[in-house]
């Protein structure tokens, strides 16, 4: 039986919610069934981004079949995001994934002690004389190429802004990915829905 079932109705979100637990089950047994290769940096860093889709995605699923659609779209955003970055990696090669994984590698490091300070006010956690500690080479070169000449940390590992990222990968894959994306950019516009 061929039955129309019409957008915004209870049962459009039960099959929704089955068709997203059916795609995150088929995502996850194909990582776990060797994507993961520390010898490629394209398929490492791919597996590295399909856990938190997936993770993201099982709550996602979760608070959709409580009704918690205003939380379903925060979440949703940070899938966007996550699917953008894995189109970019595929549609740029692997420097801009080796730029990404530097990027990743040098912000671990930062994030051993982080701290903000604004006027009088203070907040930080870390780990005690992290900056004596001895690092590689690489990691050294990761935190120079990310920090800017008046000695801030560069957070941008592209360069580039989601509409640019959207044109790359709608030229790499073609238009229709490309408005795929730019349809969920307009739904999912701001970083939060608070």
């Amino acid at each position: 039986m061929n039955k129309e079932i019409k957008l915004g109705t209870e049962e459009y979100l039960e099959v929704a919610q089955q068709t997203l637990d059916k795609t995150i089950r088929l995502i996850a047994k194909s990582v776990n069934n060797g994507l993961a290769n520390t010898k490629d940096d394209v398929a490492m860093s791919f597996s590295l981004m399909v856990g938190p889709i997936l993770d993201t995605s099982n709550s996602l699923l979760v608070l959709s079949t409580m009704g918690k659609m205003r939380d379903c779209y925060s979440l949703s955003r940070i899938i966007f995001d996550h699917v953008l970055n894995l189109g970019y990696f595929g549609a740029k090669g692997e420097e801009t994934v080796k730029k990404a994984l530097q990027h990743y590698h040098q912000k671990a490091f930062r994030d051993l002690d982080r701290k903000i300070e604004i006027k009088d006010l203070a907040f930080g956690i870390g780990l005690k004389d992290i900056d004596k500690a001895p690092i590689s080479d690489k990691l050294k070169e990761a935190l120079n190429y990310f920090t800017s000449n008046k000695g801030f940390e560069i957070r941008s590992w592209t360069g580039d802004n989601v509409f640019k990222k959207i044109e790359i990968i709608r030229d790499y894959y073609g238009k229709e990915i490309g408005m795929m994306l730019v349809g969920y950019k307009f739904v999912f516009h701001l970083p939060t829905f608070i």
